[in-house]
């Protein structure tokens, strides 16, 4: 068994299932049928092991610090960076940002993707730091950032 699983469901559904404080959940639509890859980044359940490195499919022991939940990748390379979290969110903005830096294959170059953070409870519309967040990442990374309470459903185009 490894972390990274391909997938053509109509749903993908994510959820920390290490998490026992968190309930928080992510789901993508995939009415499509596109070929999806799916990462299991942070503590790789399967292999009991820290940290998945999507690129060989291996982990990365030297790969030290902060790393989100789940990568998803669509058939166009698009990526999908996801952090399941519980009241922390800045530790998840940081956590985001981390594992772009150390794996996305679309940064620095100038294709955009994507970031989401669903928490359980944060009120994101209204706090200031999440939009000097979401501002930071679209400048820095060419990367949208959504933050969203409990749960969210992305459509992929």
């Amino acid at each position: 068994m490894n972390c990274k699983k391909i997938t053509n469901n109509k749903i993908i559904v994510l959820n920390d299932d290490n998490s026992k404080a968190s309930s928080s959940e992510m789901r993508f639509n995939n009415a499509n049928k596109k070929e999806i890859t799916k990462i299991k980044l942070d503590f790789c359940k399967e292999r009991k092991e820290k940290h998945c490195d999507y690129k060989t499919n291996e982990i990365c022991p030297t790969k030290k610090g902060k790393f989100c939940d789940y990568l998803i990748i669509d058939e166009s390379g698009t990526e999908y960076f996801i952090e399941l979290k519980g009241k922390k969110v800045l530790d998840a903005c940081e956590q985001i940002e981390e594992t772009i830096k150390k794996l996305s294959k679309n940064y620095p170059n100038e294709k955009p993707f994507f970031a989401f953070i669903i928490p359980v409870a944060v009120n994101p519309k209204t706090n200031s730091t999440i939009q000097n967040w979401r501002s930071k990442m679209r400048t820095k990374y060419k990367c949208k950032l959504i933050v969203q309470n409990k749960s969210f459903e992305y459509k992929l185009s």
